[in-house]
């Protein structure tokens, strides 16, 4: 191998705008090589590793054996496993460690011992990857010296201090060192090792931890070349904080630099705003086919896409480019926990503390458990039926008819013990994730799933709440790292560091996501402090994102940011740090050029004939009538298309089964007394075993009706409990001005039939006075309906609003002749008077009125003529306003 070299250690300092930095190197210093296998080439991240290798075989335009490749931290874990006596311990093992020395402290100082162990894992890190040694006089020193606004401040990070130092002692002493430690002994195994050639690049950052351990690199290799970007115009926090210390540094190690220079280039960045994630990905997918038509020479990978917030965007670029047939290769950049597989068994913990319905839902709808999905949605539309408003508190009877119920709780009962060893828990979620048939995602991740469930190994006992939360603090540092396909490289921003580039998308730049350093939560150390032990402070972590976007900006032939104005439906910002770069709108290869409805309503009449005409006449409930003056469009859904509307069962202020067991209790009170007439002593018997009944119902739902498979939630009874006192005052008061009354009449089906229409009705209760005039009177337990002074001047019986009050007497007129007065009693709770009123404008003419105008209506219906249209003045509270087409018709109107 011949090399062309003024030097033995080289640096050599290229500017951002360099565009073919690896062809450079490999002309410049291997030359007529092919064959790589005596180079060590070390570098950031692993996606520059195969970066760098396809452009090796692109400078070379034939085959070669590529160097031994390694990143810089996986080459000193390879130094410390080989070539000392100490053995690396992983993320997971080092927080066990912690947490056994926090749980003693974390006691003492009431915080929970796996939140403390973490914060301590990120507090270790800071000083070991911070500082060149461990140096713990030095760094007492300093906290004790600082002016310390709380001493209870002051006090914790002692503590923390003392269980590092206990950690650190533990570790010496069984001859174990952790990943941020790992350059300190690799330095000390590699004394007196032979380098033959070594190329560091694609770095821009040194950590001081790092540093002693390049430098015996270079000083013991016989060709050390390391290339370095740099840039005068960068900003001064960016140069002062990063580059030109980074840069002093290599300056030290090395014995020649070699500037190269670059065209001065202009690359003025575009930003773009889109209305959504989606349209997002969209235009730049568009982008890229555009970009590939215009040039033939171009490869998918010459297109480099990156997120700050990778998780937010991996679902979509997989969908979207697969949709537009880009090719891409995905660096994951996402931890175990963001697994959607591993979300679902941290759903199945959740669900164990907290049984709700949608937390069960979500499990059994989810596609990583092997549950019958058939079953699935039966449970679903049962369950939102009997639960409706007074929540999912279902019993053992209508559970136990369920399969999908069977096999899940059979897995809950595995993991229902109050404390276990972590060994223990480990084994307990085993055999519960076997019964429900989980499935991972991917192969990597059930590999690191598995891995991480083999090292949580660990006597220490711990509650169920505390397992979950240990569970869910070391997925977060398990990365997951591996490319997966090949084309346009898309990955998170820090993946990108040192790669080479034509063109970048830098998307999702909002004001959430960029600077993501404003994420971060402090629990230690105040910032002056750690700037006094050279720490990483706020403006390095500001630093190192505008070095981001500099390179990102500077490097390959064009950039262009990307961000939704809206997320979910909230407004989103740009980040502030693209503020002074050109906006310009996104222009699409199409357009509308006139608003035109995509989609309008259709009736289907013939469905409305089946269901409601027979024999020439249409037949409908008092409800049903009822609804329809309410809202044509709301009766039209519900009863016609039978749309059921997905409401999750919780629960609700006035819930439908407690007029139910209202109306049951009032019709078992008085059933002894049908066809009696009421004195003193029956009044009081019936207000009697109206409260009796009323108690027995709610201690017994399955009595009011058998479908009513619950037990009645705690919250729930205690605001029944205050509210029915309320209404057994009202009913008392009420029923005392009905002495001398007959009940003739009890929960009393009955239809009348019309020229057009035939209508059917229950009567709560009929009674006779003593003057021989009829009573119609039905229960209300929500709010009282609004009642007509008088017949609508239209004619039309729809403006009425309440129908279902004047549906009775008219029922009653057309039954027996005689006009029946209709009173509605109020048991409402937020009425302490007792309220009853009369429907007092019912009178022949009103009749004859009502029934002309339901003739009307019915004609209209059989032939066709109605429209069920959105009745917007009834919209609040529709469970179909949300998603109403009719009631945005009208509204366009």
């Amino acid at each position: 191998m011949e090399f062309q070299m003024t030097g033995k250690k080289i640096l050599i300092v290229f500017p951002f705008s360099f565009l073919n930095r690896t062809q450079y190197i490999i002309e410049k210093f291997f030359h007529d090589s092919v064959d790589f296998s005596s180079v060590l080439h070390l570098t950031s991240r692993w996606a520059r590793i195969d970066d760098f290798r396809t452009r090796l075989l692109l400078t070379k335009a034939r085959a070669v054996i590529p160097p031994v490749s390694y990143s810089l931290k996986s080459f000193a874990g390879k130094i410390v496993q080989d070539y000392s006596n100490y053995r690396v311990i992983s993320g997971i093992e080092q927080f066990l460690i912690l947490l056994n020395l926090s749980i003693p402290i974390s006691e003492k100082i009431n915080i929970n011992p796996v939140s403390f162990a973490s914060k301590i894992r990120s507090f270790i890190k800071d000083f070991k990857v911070g500082c060149e040694k461990i140096d713990f006089d030095l760094w007492l020193k300093e906290i004790n010296s600082y002016p310390w606004k709380y001493e209870e401040n002051k006090s914790i990070v002692e503590k923390a201090f003392t269980i590092m130092m206990q950690y650190q002692e533990y570790l010496e002493k069984n001859n174990l060192v952790d990943e941020d430690d790992l350059y300190r002994v690799a330095t000390q195994a590699i004394e007196g090792m032979k380098f033959q050639n070594v190329l560091i690049e694609g770095m821009l950052e040194f950590i001081p931890s790092e540093k002693p351990f390049i430098k015996k690199i270079a000083q013991q290799s016989e060709l050390f070349i390391i290339a370095y970007q740099y840039d005068k115009n960068a900003t001064c926090d960016v140069k002062n904080l990063i580059l030109e210390p980074n840069f002093s540094f290599l300056q030290s190690i090395t014995d020649s630099v070699e500037i190269v220079g670059s065209a001065n280039v202009d690359r003025e960045p575009v930003v773009y705003n889109f209305p959504s994630p989606d349209e997002e990905i969209k235009g730049i997918a568009q982008k890229i086919l555009e970009k590939m038509a215009e040039n033939s020479q171009l490869n998918w990978e010459d297109f480099l896409v990156v997120f700050p917030d990778m998780l937010s965007y991996r679902a979509l670029v997989e969908r979207i480019f697969s949709r537009f047939k880009i090719p891409f290769c995905m660096t994951p950049g996402y931890v175990l926990s963001q697994d959607p597989s591993i979300v679902a068994i941290m759903s199945f913990l959740r669900w164990i503390d907290a049984p709700n319905w949608e937390n069960l839902m979500s499990i059994f709808t989810s596609p990583f458990f092997s549950f019958d999905k058939d079953e699935t949605v039966k449970f679903s539309a049962e369950s939102r039926k009997i639960f409706k408003g007074i929540g999912f508190f279902p019993d053992e009877t209508w559970l136990g008819k369920w399969n999908n119920w069977k096999k899940i709780n059979h897995a809950r009962k595995m993991m229902d013990v109050q404390h276990d060893s972590i060994s223990g828990w480990v084994e307990r979620l085993k055999k519960a994730i076997e019964k429900i048939s989980w499935q991972c995602f991917d192969t990597e991740g059930k590999t690191s799933f598995t891995d991480l469930l083999e090292q949580l190994d660990s006597d220490i006992v711990v509650s169920r709440e505390e397992f979950v939360r240990i569970m869910k603090t070391v997925m977060d540092f398990t990365e997951i790292e591996k490319s997966k396909g090949y084309g346009v490289r898309v990955m998170g921003v820090l993946d990108s560091v040192g790669l080479e580039t034509k063109f970048v998308f830098f998307g999702g730049a909002t004001e959430d996501c960029l600077p993501m350093a404003t994420r971060m939560e402090e629990f230690f150390l105040p910032e002056p402090l750690k700037e006094v032990l050279s720490l990483n402070t706020y403006q390095l972590r500001i630093a190192r994102e505008r070095l981001d976007i500099y390179r990102l900006k500077m490097s390959g032939e064009n950039i262009v940011f990307t961000y939704p104005a809206k997320v979910g439906g909230r407004q989103k910002n740009k980040s502030i740090m693209l503020y002074g770069m050109k906006e310009v709108p996104y222009k699409t290869n199409f357009y509308i050029s006139k608003p035109v409805p995509i989609f309008s309503l259709r009736v289907d009449y013939d469905k409305f004939r089946r269901k409601f005409i027979k024999e020439g006449k249409v037949h409908f409930t008092t409800s049903q009538l009822d609804q329809l003056a309410r809202c044509p469009y709301d009766f039209y859904l519900r009863y016609v298309e039978e749309v059921e509307p997905y409401q999750a069962p919780e629960i609700e202020e006035m819930p439908e089964f407690w007029g139910t067991l209202l109306h049951k209790a009032a019709e078992k009170a008085a059933e002894e007394f049908k066809g009696k007439i009421m004195d003193e002593q029956s009044i009081e018997t019936q207000v009697k075993r109206f409260c009796e009944y009323v108690n027995e119902f709610l201690d017994n739902p399955e009595k009011v009706s058998p479908e009513y498979h619950f037990r009645i939630p705690p919250v729930m009874r205690s605001f029944l409990e205050k509210r029915k006192n309320s209404v057994f005052e009202s009913f008392r008061k009420i029923i005392q001005n009905h002495k001398q009354h007959q009940i003739v009449e009890l929960e009393k089906k009955h239809s009348a039939e019309l020229e057009k229409m035939v209508i059917t009705g229950r009567f709560d209760r009929i009674e006779l006075t003593e003057n021989d005039i009829y009573e119609i009177i039905d229960f209300k337990s929500g709010k009282t309906p609004n009642l007509k002074k008088k017949y609508p001047e239209s004619g039309d019986c729809l403006e009425l609003e309440n129908l279902e009050l004047p549906l009775y007497a008219l029922m009653y007129y057309k039954m027996k002749d005689k006009v029946a007065k209709v009173f509605v009693w109020s048991l409402n709770f937020e009425y302490l008077t007792g309220d009853e009123k009369e429907y007092s404008q019912i009178t022949v003419d009103f009749l004859n009125k009502f029934e002309q105008s339901l003739n009307n209506l019915g004609k209209k219906l059989i032939d066709g003529d109605f429209k069920f249209e959105a009745n917007t003045k009834n919209c609040y509270g529709c469970v179909f306003s949300n998603y109403c087409i009719a009631k945005n018709e009208v509204e366009d109107e």
